[in-house]
């Protein structure tokens, strides 16, 4: 763990006890912290916001974001890398969307591997394109899987083309596979599942599912229950939240898990959207709070340190911002289980 992170942590966790008024106060003076002096090292860029998933817990699922559906063009990603690569580390392809869906998605990849950027793919796993995404050399890819039988699978995730269980874990074998036919040693292969109340009897199946078909590792991720739904989070919360709290994420009322002061997203991230868009936070799905376009004069690296970008994250520092509310980033963020190493 970084110095900086070490810090980052401390902070919090301080400040996580501390008076209101302390805390408030604390927070006020850092919000006047020059967080443009330093560029972020990690990038959120969606390849594209069309899902074909109607997950009833995602905005995109239930239709209920307002943005525009597209596809980031091949040329703008190109002209980003070709900018951002001297402070890039990592560039994690997904926002809303399912980023497999993109018609040039292993040249994406490729180009920002070969400028020594990290890639990190999640995916349904609907769609077989496991030789493309192992050739370009994805350093991660998250194949999302929340149920070891397909009774279990269906009663979260559905699609519009009805896409079946055991099509879906076939297509994880072939990933699989495909890693070790190309001899791509590079490809860490994430089996993910979301623990929810149907599903978290069947933990342990995950676990043997991913090391019979010999993925790298199987992430519990917790379920996460955010503001998208205020008008029925109560029902939510009874159908899905699983009954071992340890995989909570966020709770309402007496399920609220207190959230830390400082969102640490903001020193050293940014989210740029399908269309160029720069916003400020993954949980702008409707892309209501964009600071600029990477398109316009002086791309990115000016539009990070622009006033308008300032501004706003002295608001998310001193949490003035609707968005926020939404947020259900904690610092629980799951378990992954290395495989190999069992």
């Amino acid at each position: 763990m970084s110095l900086s992170r070490v810090i980052f942590n401390g902070t919090n966790h301080i400040l996580f006890y501390a008076p209101k008024a302390l805390r408030k106060s604390f927070l006020k003076l850092i919000s006047y912290f020059p967080f443009d002096v330093v560029y972020p090292s990690v990038f959120m860029i969606e390849p594209t916001n069309i899902c074909n998933g109607l997950c009833p817990l995602c905005p995109i699922g239930v239709d209920s974001d307002d943005r525009k559906k597209g596809y980031l063009q091949y040329e703008t990603f190109i002209r980003l890398v070709d900018e951002i690569k001297d402070i890039a580390k990592l560039i994690i392809m997904n926002f809303a969307g399912d980023p497999i869906l993109h018609p040039r998605i292993g040249d994406l990849i490729a180009y920002a591997e070969n400028n020594g950027i990290q890639t990190i793919i999640g995916t349904n796993g609907t769609i077989d394109k496991a030789e493309e995404l192992i050739r370009a050399g994805a350093s991660e890819i998250l194949f999302s899987l929340d149920g070891a039988s397909e009774e279990t699978y269906h009663k979260y995730r559905n699609y519009k083309d009805d896409k079946g269980f055991e099509e879906i874990v076939e297509n994880l074998r072939k990933l699989v596979v495909k890693k070790s036919e190309i001899g791509n040693g590079k490809t860490n292969i994430v089996l993910q599942f979301v623990v929810f109340k149907h599903n978290e009897h069947e933990i342990d199946d995950i676990v043997k599912l991913g090391d019979n078909i010999g993925v790298d590792a199987v992430d519990l991720k917790p379920v996460c229950l955010n503001d998208f739904f205020d008008d029925s989070l109560d029902e939510l919360i009874k159908k899905y939240l699983p009954k071992d709290q340890n995989h909570y994420i966020r709770r309402r009322n007496k399920f609220i898990l207190k959230k830390p002061p400082l969102c640490s997203f903001v020193f050293h991230e940014t989210e740029i959207l399908w269309n160029g868009d720069v916003t400020i936070c993954c949980y702008d799905y409707d892309g209501g709070y964009v600071i600029g376009n990477i398109s316009d004069e002086g791309g990115f690296k000016k539009i990070w340190k622009s006033k308008k970008y300032r501004e706003m994250r002295r608001k998310i520092v001193n949490s003035e911002l609707e968005l926020c509310r939404k947020c259900a980033n904690t610092s629980v963020f799951g378990t992954r289980l290395r495989l190999k190493e069992m």
